[in-house]
């Protein structure tokens, strides 16, 4: 009777959700486009891959759906093509789903969907809870089997919607079936995504069981897709023959595609039943000196950039590391992934790539004992509107805020909380600046690891606005034995910029102008003002936001916006989107030899516009405040093309002559 009840609540529960086609929030870790959205290849561009490595690019393993929603409640429904079962995966790792919520900055498992006898449509509830604050959820598809449908379910009235898309850069992982992820208990124990979380970069999964032998199909795959560096389980499935045959045509391959990515192989493991099968020792054996010997033939020739990680995939010399002698166990796996992580971290951060925001339980990267600095140390410089509190944390939100910090040692961490999602460029001793996040409460991010001896400096700008979010920096950390040094690279000149969109760099990096918003396609550091401010060699600080102008904001229903919401009041704030809390500018420790004052365009851009007296009478307050904080006597307006940009030259004109502007 119990169970009965049992199976009647639940049927209520799913009853009451409200379903959405998972494909409609956007798919995560998945290298390129595919007709079938859950499919991690189209395999129809390769007409050569034969019927097995089809049906094995179908299936979804690595891909994940994000989102985000306030239900109490979230459940699924999911159908997969039928497949004969394997014998060393479970059912879940098949078949089913799992799925993982942030919590204070990490990826905590939350549940595991079971699927039905009959692998028919199999339907579960994951999450029921009290609370409705927002939950942002990583639902991971099954390893082995191809997704037919997949909804997810949350209770009618709550809000439902796609998570941004995974921060940091883009990792391809091809390989065997240990990179598939066989013998992992459920789908996001595959070593691919737990390194993905660990280190807060976007890694692909493209692993093909029994069939990662390099062959130019393979090396075409990921030749054409879109990656920053390559990590290659190439050595477990093919023979020692075949590794010395196709492994330089394979690296030709990706390399005229991708001249600069680097390119990290894997020695395959250590299978544990070797030492009982000597026919089986020999083949290893072969195998494993052929990869060493063919990998120093490529070093030997000049190929740069590639890395041969050997002990690649170790399980760990107790032998009980994998489920059947060759494919690892949860075990295995967690020993895996703790050999590769610090030594991923310094080959891509070496190279500038990825965030490494490791998501380990006490927010540390591996490695040995830390020294932590408080974000407010004298070491630290900021440039732009920040604010310092006694816990010793540092927070801002106007975009184009950076730091500058010189610190001794090979590695620098810092720890950071952040309202939103945001995203920031970083350049360690002025290599090519590299793009990383913030997001969720107290991430640990590793900024810079394997660096040689001496002293190095960094700088770190936001690149997206205020309304993306406000980020707090609490702490820094180097290796004990190091410091944080001040950085004697000071400008003596200081610019500030007022201004829209313009300035922000809003979409400056997307691909054209059709293109949807995305919080990624911003970079101030690509702006005029930037640009601006760095061929007069100065410092400069940003207070700019998109869509708002002197009088009217872009989009507003009535001819004059609220004083707070446009420019003219809100650069007087010391948070973007905060309106009680005013910038000091009696304690700025920094004073502006120049203003340059971009504003106008969206006053004047569709719709109502203001009248001339409106926004000269607007003009004129916001020269006044200006000259009220001591600001220059002098502001520099600049114009922008604009749909009554005449009219607007005329009120630049006027101002300037009542400014005593040249």
């Amino acid at each position: 009777m119990s169970l009965l009840f049992f199976l009647c609540c639940m049927g209520t529960v799913r009853a009451q959700l409200h379903y959405v086609e998972a494909s409609t929030l956007g798919i995560l870790h998945k290298c390129c486009s595919t007709e079938q959205p859950y499919h991690r290849v189209d395999t129809s561009r390769y007409p050569t891959l034969t019927s097995a490595q089809k049906e094995l690019l179908s299936q979804g393993a690595g891909l994940a759906v994000g989102f985000t929603t306030d239900s109490r409640t979230i459940g699924v429904r999911w159908q997969c093509r039928p497949r004969k079962p394997l014998h060393n995966a479970s059912d879940i790792a098949q078949s089913g789903l799992d799925l993982y919520v942030r919590d204070s900055g990490r990826w905590v498992y939350a549940g595991s969907a079971v699927p039905s006898a009959a692998e028919t449509l199999s339907e579960s509830v994951l999450v029921r809870r009290t609370g409705t604050e927002p939950l942002e959820c990583l639902l991971y598809l099954p390893l082995f089997r191809e997704v037919v449908s997949l909804q997810i379910g949350v209770d009618r009235g709550s809000r439902l919607s796609a998570a941004d898309g995974w921060p940091g850069n883009r990792v391809v992982v091809y390989g065997s079936s240990i990179t598939h992820g066989i013998a992992a208990s459920r789908p996001g124990m595959a070593y691919v995504a737990r390194l993905s979380r660990a280190m807060g970069l976007d890694l692909c999964n493209l692993g093909l069981s029994g069939n990662g032998t390099m062959t130019p199909t393979h090396a075409r795959i990921l030749a054409e897709t879109r990656a920053d560096a390559f990590l290659l389980d190439c050595f477990s499935n093919p023979s020692a023959e075949v590794i010395r045959h196709r492994l330089r045509p394979f690296v030709d391959t990706l390399r005229r595609a991708h001249p600069n990515a680097p390119l990290i192989f894997l020695q395959t493991l250590y299978r544990t039943h070797r030492p009982f099968n000597p026919s089986l020792d020999a083949a290893e054996s072969a195998k494993r000196r052929a990869a060493r010997e063919a990998f120093a033939g490529l070093q030997a020739l000049g190929y740069r950039n590639i890395w041969l990680l050997d002990p690649g995939l170790d399980t760990g010399v107790d032998r009980e590391g994998t489920i059947d002698g060759t494919h690892p166990n949860d075990l295995g796996i967690e020993r895996i992934v703790d050999r590769l992580l610090p030594q991923l971290t310094a080959i891509l951060s070496r190279c500038g790539i990825g965030t490494a925001a490791v998501n380990s339980p006490t927010g540390d990267c591996p490695g040995g004992e830390l020294r932590r600095w408080p974000a407010t140390d004298p070491s630290v410089r900021y440039v732009g509107r920040v604010a310092r509190s006694g816990d010793g944390s540092v927070s801002f939100d106007w975009t184009g805020s950076y730091l500058t910090l010189c610190f001794t040692g090979s590695s620098l961490r810092m720890r950071v909380s952040d309202t939103g999602r945001n995203y920031y460029n970083l350049r360690i001793d002025n290599d090519s600046s590299r793009v990383l996040s913030t997001f969720g409460r107290d991430s640990s991010i590793l900024l810079a690891s394997g660096l040689g001896p001496g002293i190095h400096r960094l700088w770190l700008q936001k690149r997206t606005e205020g309304r993306e979010g406000r980020t707090t920096i609490h702490e820094f950390a180097t290796e004990a034995g190091d410091s944080l040094l001040p950085d004697t690279l000071r400008r003596n000149r200081h610019i500030e910029f007022i201004g829209d969109s313009y300035t922000c760099g809003y979409g400056v990096e997307g691909r054209n102008r059709h293109e949807h918003f995305r919080a990624e396609t911003r970079n101030s550091d690509r702006t005029y003002a930037c640009l601006t401010a760095r061929s007069f060699d100065t410092d400069y600080t940003l207070v700019t936001r998109s869509g708002r102008g002197v009088v009217w904001n872009y989009g507003e229903k009535r001819r004059l916006s609220p004083v707070a919401g446009t420019m003219t009041g809100r650069m007087m704030h010391l948070y973007d989107e905060v309106d009680s809390l005013l910038w000091d500018f009696t304690r700025s420790p920094w004073h502006p030899d120049a203003v340059v004052i971009n504003l106008g365009t969206n006053d004047f851009s569709r719709g109502l516009h203001p009248t001339d007296r409106q926004f000269w009478r607007e003009c004129e307050r916001l020269l006044a405040q200006f000259r009220q904080v001591g600001r220059p006597s002098q502001p520099f307006g600049p114009m922008q093309d604009c749909p009554a940009a005449d009219s607007l030259c005329c009120h630049i004109d006027r101002l300037a002559d009542a400014a005593q502007c040249d």
